[in-house]
């Protein structure tokens, strides 16, 4: 699995969290 796309979709949910 590529970690890229897993840190690319963390990121994503973080700053939705913090929005």
């Amino acid at each position: 699995m590529n970690n890229k796309l897993k840190y690319k979709h963390t990121q994503l949910i973080y700053t939705y969290k913090h929005t």
